[in-house]
């Protein structure tokens, strides 16, 4: 009778060992959005350079490509421009040329980051206050 309650005694360490083991796993799993996989993901905006006249509107996209190769538009990027006088960004990433001038747009998606050049070159500038872009739903 002591060798059976020994025996389920180490049977049932070697089932919480590999419970222990199970958990110390990633919970996340492969696609998911947890910043822990998220870190190894990799961000890009296409297209990474271009060149517009003042008055024209350019269409950028941010993708991520997870570490297994997928490849997805994330909701909820940032835009950001690094000088509105130039070029101005909408919330979903349409670029308006304002007038002459180099600016960098920046996307911004859960602490991952990229950049895209924009040039503006003359054309039909844009006078008087501070142009907006009309924000209309996807």
């Amino acid at each position: 009778m002591r060798a059976a309650t020994l025996s389920w005694v180490v049977t049932g360490c070697a089932g919480l060992a590999l419970i222990a083991a199970c958990s110390s796993e990633d919970p996340t799993g492969p696609g998911s959005s947890a910043a822990g996989s998220l870190n190894q993901n990799r961000m890009s905006v296409s297209p990474a350079s271009a060149t517009i006249t003042a008055g024209q509107v350019l269409f950028l996209k941010a993708t991520m490509t997870s570490q297994y190769g997928d490849a997805f538009e994330p909701a909820g990027v940032t835009w950001k421009s690094s000088n509105d006088a130039i070029a101005l960004v909408s919330s979903h990433g349409e670029v308006l040329g304002t007038r002459e001038g180099r600016v960098t747009i920046t996307a911004t998606f859960e602490g991952s980051t990229q950049s895209s050049s924009i040039r503006v070159l003359p054309g039909k500038q844009i006078k008087g206050g501070k142009p907006q872009i009309e924000e209309k739903p996807i």
